[in-house]
């Protein structure tokens, strides 16, 4: 699962994919290599955190002022 994670984020060009969204991409790897303990993976209350793409990151923070 690991591997499939760091496959994902490594290839990730959105600054807004969230943890939830990443968890639910795992899982549907998972199904496709027929692991059905995949439905057992889950996001409680962090899955709206962001973990965007180093590239889109910019040094300028969420008020616009650097």
């Amino acid at each position: 699962m690991a591997s499939i994670a760091g496959g994902m984020l490594a290839g990730n060009m959105r600054q807004d994919l969230s943890v939830g969204e990443l968890v639910r991409d795992i899982r549907r790897q998972l199904l496709l290599r027929g692991c059905t303990l995949a439905m057992a993976v889950v996001a409680f209350g962090d899955a709206r955190w962001l973990v965007g793409s180093r590239a889109a990151v910019t040094d300028t923070p969420p008020g616009g002022k650097p």
